[in-house]
């Protein structure tokens, strides 16, 4: 028999990250009092981040590839602003997010 949550006035199944977040938060707690040191290689940090970062550099390549072929001669402001499909603008958008965040994770994992 599945367990059921209730959000609002609706129940649902939980999920299995709902009996995660004990351990998730017991986890942060550690390491927020005891310091948290690392146990692994930092290079493997990196190496994950700058797998990120290709994939993520590939895939804004290729949005930004998309929005200049949609927006053709327009400018960029007149392109957001007839625009009525949010699809394309939304991806550039995330994928840069992501970069920026890629960038960050790799200053704070020094």
């Amino acid at each position: 028999m599945a367990r059921t949550c209730i959000s609002g006035r609706s129940w649902y199944p939980c999920s299995s990250s709902a009996s995660g977040a004990p351990f998730s938060i017991w986890e942060g707690v550690h390491k927020l009092l005891g310091g948290g040191e690392h146990g692994g290689s930092v290079w493997w940090s990196y190496a994950v981040l700058a797998a990120g970062f290709v994939f993520e550099s590939l895939s804004l390549a290729v949005a930004l590839r998309a929005l200049l072929k949609a927006k053709g001669r327009k400018s960029l402001r007149g392109y957001w602003r007839d625009n009525r499909d949010p699809t394309i603008p939304t991806v550039v958008l995330e994928d840069t997010a992501a970069l920026v965040s890629l960038g960050a994770a790799a200053t704070g994992s020094g």
